[in-house]
């Protein structure tokens, strides 16, 4: 794969501040919050990469896990971002506002477990020079069974990503369903 001569490197200056608490022996919580401010950014028009002019991001991000006590354990991430583009003034394109993940990893032994995992993503708008249409929020399904040394230290793992088969876009490269 050879890269666009033409196309400068993202270049990003990241600030975060947060705070973890260890709500009690197997919870943990954090929230953080951050501000990205991305020179360079690549966008995407017509299927073509060009460099776009600056981008800050600032947002929130809260986190729980937990572990079970027979080993089980269930994650919950959810992220806030509002993208500008400082050149504009605007919301900028192709950037989520909302990010849920939420998952459970079941523990049935020492040799079995199952998996399943959410993402949620809300709606990306466009840039004004880009005719695609928006696209829409979209929800897919993970899941996921292992089995751990089946025969000596070999594991077995069959994953299923995308469980329901929903339609969704890649925002960056096209606006046709994957």
């Amino acid at each position: 794969i050879l890269g666009d001569p033409n196309l400068d490197p993202e270049e990003i200056e990241t600030f975060e501040l947060g705070i973890d608490a260890k709500v009690n022996k197997r919870t943990h919580f954090r929230i953080t919050g951050f501000n990205n401010n991305i020179s360079d950014a690549i966008n995407y028009v017509g299927g073509k990469a060009t460099n776009a002019d600056k981008v800050k991001i600032t947002g929130l991000e809260l986190e729980l896990d937990s572990r079970l006590r027979n080993g089980s354990s269930f994650e919950f991430n959810y992220t806030y971002q509002y993208p500008v583009d400082e050149e504009t003034g605007r919301r900028s394109a192709d950037i989520p506002l909302h990010k849920v993940n939420a998952s459970f990893n079941y523990h049935h032994s020492q040799y079995f477990n199952a998996y399943v995992g959410t993402l949620y993503r809300s709606s990306l708008g466009r840039i004004e020079s880009d005719a695609r249409v928006d696209v829409p929020d979209t929800i897919t399904v993970d899941l996921a069974l292992n089995w751990k040394q089946v025969i000596g230290v070999f594991d077995i793992t069959a994953s299923i990503y995308n469980l329901f088969d929903e339609e969704y876009v890649d925002a960056a490269i096209d606006s046709s369903p994957n």
